[in-house]
C-alpha cells in the first residue's frame, strides 16, 4: 500500500483547495479595537481572581490538615456539618 493513503491500485491525486477569501472591510474596527480597549480590564480582571483562587486554595489546605476537634470550633464548618447530618437519612 503506498504511503499516500489512497487505494494500492491507483495514485493519490490531491484536490485543490480553494483560496482564503478576504474579510470584510472594517473588520479590524469591529473585532480588534473593542479588544485592546478591554485589555487593562481584562488583565485587572485576571489579577483579581488569581488572587482570590490563591487564597481560596491556602484556606482548601488549611482546613484539611485541621484536627476533628479544630473543625468544631469552626463556625462555618460545624454550621455546615450540622445542616448535612440533618439531611442524612436514617438517622
Amino acid at each position: 500500500m503506498s504511503e499516500s493513503g489512497g487505494s494500492p491500485y491507483q495514485p493519490y491525486k490531491p484536490v485543490p483547495q480553494p483560496e482564503p477569501s478576504a474579510p470584510p472591510p472594517g473588520w479590524k474596527e469591529k473585532y480588534l479595537e473593542p479588544l485592546k480597549k478591554k485589555s487593562s480590564q481584562l488583565a485587572k480582571a485576571i489579577k483579581e481572581n488569581a488572587g482570590k483562587l490563591r487564597e481560596y486554595e491556602q484556606e482548601r489546605k488549611e482546613r484539611k490538615t485541621k484536627t476533628p476537634r479544630q473543625k468544631l470550633q469552626d463556625r462555618d464548618l460545624s454550621k455546615l456539618t450540622y445542616m448535612l447530618n440533618l439531611d442524612r437519612p436514617g438517622r
